[in-house]
């Protein structure tokens, strides 16, 4: 987290790193007065914000297409699961994921049209509950950009999975970039 941020200030980003610091600042300040819950909240959820878009922007670009391992003892699928991975707390398809969602409509259409089984996944920062729905926001994310490809809606089946299948175990409440991902299953 911090070595994003340091990373962040140097030229990358640095309004996003001012950003963070100011709400960082301000988290502490108001944390310290402790009379204004809604203002602590505003200042920490503000900092993380700041941070999220720190750790998207200075993350190593991810490959276009990553096969993700099929479990142990399903069948074989006609083709290995794709994956697209997420920033922190976000559902926002960056260019590069575009790509790879264009690159797995090619390969459905090119194998006659197949269906395409679409699971968002969370990492273990934050609520269950919410993580659930944010695996749901991110494959329904990829569902639209599949759409606007051509792909038909029957042919499209959606899941979220929440933090319940990580692909980096982890304790709760850690950040773990390759756990924020949806996998595209062509069938």
């Amino acid at each position: 987290m911090l070595g994003a941020l340091a990373a962040a200030a140097a030229d990358k980003l640095p309004q996003d790193a001012a950003k963070a610091q100011g709400q960082f600042d301000c988290w502490i300040e108001q944390q310290e007065e402790n009379h204004q819950p809604a203002h602590i909240a505003a200042c920490r959820e503000g900092f993380y914000g700041a941070l999220g878009r720190i750790e998207a922007g200075v993350a190593p670009e991810p490959a276009a297409l990553v096969p993700a391992a099929a479990p142990a003892g399903e069948p074989e699928l006609v083709a290995e699961p794709l994956m697209v991975r997420f920033a922190f707390d976000s559902a926002v398809l960056l260019p590069q994921t575009l790509d790879a969602v264009r690159q797995a409509f090619a390969r459905a259409e090119a194998g006659g049209g197949a269906k395409l089984a679409v699971t968002g996944h969370a990492d273990r920062a934050g609520p269950q509950d919410y993580n659930l729905k944010l695996s749901l926001r991110r494959a329904e994310a990829i569902k639209d950009a599949l759409l606007s490809l051509g792909a038909r809606p029957d042919d499209i089946v959606l899941s979220g999975q929440g933090e319940t299948q990580p692909a980096v175990v982890t304790p709760d409440n850690v950040r773990e970039p390759a756990n924020r991902r949806v996998e595209i299953v062509i069938q």
